[in-house]
This record gives structure tokens, sequence and C-alpha cells, in this order.
């Protein structure tokens, strides 16, 4: 039971540690009681997960089969109990789709797979989108990294300019017995022109023990905005550790681009000044809010689009 920090989860390897000790829950499962009071969460779930991971079995290639779960039952103590059979060689974050809808009984509308760096490690991501009516939609991530040394350094979500978005959030475990402090820090989130981007709030580079998404472990990440999602979209998993493999592209869905719409230089006005962004942009000028500048959707970049955008900004349909 080292501590994670000396432990690569790819390799196998495991580093030299301080032998210290601590109170009777020192290096133990550790769990907010706030987290598993019954009415704060009323019908959730619970489920305990192993990863073990070990240096020959690492050299062999075999630690893609290392992490396994179980449903616990919570009482009124907060003692966890084990109820029903071990999904062996499974993560824990496929019990979202598994039991999204109670025990055993699945969750279609959860998406769920897995990529791989290569010649690295291998992460699990799985997402989820709820109509809220209203015109809301929740959008809901997890991405599970199961033993990746390089580790999670950003997630992003591509949002297009004109999309409302709000209650922006995420979920870190806290590390506790003599882990690095940092290692519990909150990652930042942050609505830019084209993307909502969820990121550990130092790099690499700024500090090796920031709050990176490592070995064996889940973070969550959501928000709502105001169109539905498109499907297949594509988010991005950026790697912590630096290296020159790259994360593949993760089709978790995301939100749409509005139909046709007209605030182009993304200020949250409609007006003459969008006109004039594409103007300069169908000219060959800077694009620096990432729009699509076929605004009339007819495969050509040109004064079309210019012409169907005066139209939409004096009112008129899309084109």
């Amino acid at each position: 039971l080292a501590p994670r920090s000396v432990i690569n989860g790819y390799t196998g390897t495991i580093g030299a540690y301080p032998g210290t000790t601590g109170d009777a829950i020192f290096r133990r499962l550790q769990i907010k009681q706030t987290d598993l009071t019954a009415a704060n969460f009323p019908g959730a779930l619970y489920f305990v997960e192993g990863v073990y991971v070990a240096t020959d079995d690492a050299a062999g290639g075999a630690w893609l089969n290392n992490a396994t779960y179980k449903r616990v039952t919570v009482d009124a103590s907060f003692n966890l109990n084990l109820t029903g059979a071990a999904f062996t060689q499974i993560p824990a974050i496929r019990a979202w789709r598994d039991h999204g809808l109670g025990a055993n009984t699945a969750d279609p509308s959860v998406n769920i797979g897995q990529v791989t760096i290569p010649g690295e490690g291998t992460f699990w991501w799985a997402s989820k989108v709820r109509n809220l009516g209203n015109g809301r939609w929740m959008y809901d991530y997890a991405v599970f990294n199961l033993n990746s040394d390089r580790s999670g350094g950003s997630f992003v979500v591509p949002v297009a300019p004109g999309v409302t978005v709000s209650n922006i959030g995420s979920n870190q475990p806290f590390y506790h017995s003599g882990e690095p402090v940092n290692y519990s820090d909150t990652w930042t989130a942050t609505r830019t022109a084209n993307t909502v981007t969820f990121a550990t709030p130092q790099t690499f580079q700024q500090n090796a023990n920031s709050s990176a998404l490592r070995w064996g472990t889940m973070y969550n990440f959501w928000f709502e905005a105001d169109v539905p999602p498109t499907a297949g979209a594509a988010v991005t998993l950026n790697t912590f550790k630096p290296g020159a493999s790259v994360v593949p592209a993760i089709p978790a869905g995301a939100p749409s681009v509005p139909p046709c719409n007209p605030d182009l230089d993304g200020d949250g006005n409609v007006d003459q000044d969008d006109v004039n962004y594409l103007i300069n942009v169908v000219g060959g000028g800077a694009n620096p809010s990432g729009i699509n500048p076929d605004f009339n959707n007819d495969g050509n970049a040109d004064q079309d689009d210019v012409a169907s955008l005066i139209n939409r900004v004096a009112g008129g349909a899309c084109p």
C-alpha cells in the first residue's frame, strides 16, 4: 500500500518512500461523510474499486485488466457493506452506464469508451447529456486514468461562440496520508471563445506535484448549455507530463453550433460589427473567435456569406 505518488502506473516501478505512520485511517480508503449521506443523494448507488499495479505484471504488458469494482451499501454509521458480484477486470467508471438506471440496469444514454496513448497508458471516458427543459442541457463527463504515468493535464470541450454556458464545475478526490498536498488542488474551469477548458492549476513545468489526473483516479466535469449536443463531437484530453505521443480524440459529444448564429465576433451583440468581422475574415483577415466564415453553408467563403449575414442581422431567416 505504497503512496500513489511513488508508483509508475504504466511500468509498475515502485520508488522509495518514507515509512511514516498515522492514525487508524492512515493509508485507508477515506470518503467524506457528506458524500455518503443518503439525504444528500437520494437513490444513489455506491461502488468501490481496486486497481492493482505490480512490476512483473506491467513488464508483461498485462496492465489493462487490473481494475475491479463491486457495489456497496452504506449504513447509518457510514459502514460500507459489500453486496453482489465483483465486476472483475472492469473499472468502476463502467458502473455509470452498467447500473445507471438501478443496480444491474444499464443506462443506454451514457456513452463510454477508452483511449490509449501509444506506448504509454490508457484512459477511460464516459459522458451523458440530459435535457433539463426550458432550452437547457446538462453535459456531464468522467475521465478515469487506468495506468498512464503521463497523467491528464486538461480536458477541453469544444463550445461554439454564441453558446451560453453556466453551472461549470468539476470534482476531484482529495489526497491524504502523506501524498503531496497539491495533488488535491481543484482544477480551473475557463470559458474561452471556442471551448470550456478544465485544467490543473499549474503545469508540469510549474509544479510537478500539481493536481494532475493520475493513475487509478477518476475526475468529473460538467456544465450547462443552451444548445443540444452534436453526436460524436470530440473532446480533447491533454497530458500533464510532456511527451511526444498524442491522446486520440474522445467522441464524447459536445454542444452544437446554434443555427446561423449571427454574433460572429462573440461579443454578445448582433450588429454591424459582426458584418465587418465577416468581411475581414472572408478577405483573409484574422479570425480570433474561430467562426466558420461559410455562413450560408454553400461550401464557399465569399461575399454571398456577407449578404446572408446582413439579412440575418436585419432580422431575416437563416440561410
